[in-house]
């Protein structure tokens, strides 16, 4: 059973309630995955929004920032550019990026996942002393 993750979202803002699933997933040229869907019981819609945010800021790090053929293609388009600068510092270029993009990207998706939401104030953040 395939279900998309939109699915998955309009549940969530519509219903606003749904029962602990394992959903199966099963994206394109990859392996099936299962999504964990949580209760909701009585959530206001800031939760909801909370929660459709933070699992699209998952998706965007799983399937953007660690993908391995959306990293060669930033490499690639960073390449192209090393390719229209100087002789004297062509070589340098392209070391840098084949050497710090998986990496930045990486961080980026990292971040994202983890304190993106917080950062655009759609999640509050709970730290407890």
């Amino acid at each position: 059973m395939k279900v998309s993750p939109a699915i998955i979202l309009l549940n969530l803002f519509l219903i606003g309630s749904i029962s602990e699933a394992a959903i199966p997933i099963e994206p394109k040229n990859s392996k099936p995955t299962l999504a964990i869907i949580k209760p909701h019981t009585m959530s206001s819609p800031n939760d909801l929004k909370c929660d459709a945010c933070e699992f699209i800021a998952k998706g965007l790090d799983d399937k953007v920032f660690h993908n391995e053929h959306l990293i060669e293609l930033a490499q690639n388009e960073l390449d192209n550019i090393c390719n229209v600068l100087p002789a004297s510092v062509h070589d340098l270029c392209l070391s840098a990026v084949n050497n710090t993009v998986p990496e930045l990207l990486s961080k980026i998706g990292d971040f994202v996942a983890s304190e993106g939401c917080q950062e655009l104030g759609i999640c509050k953040n709970e730290t407890i002393f």
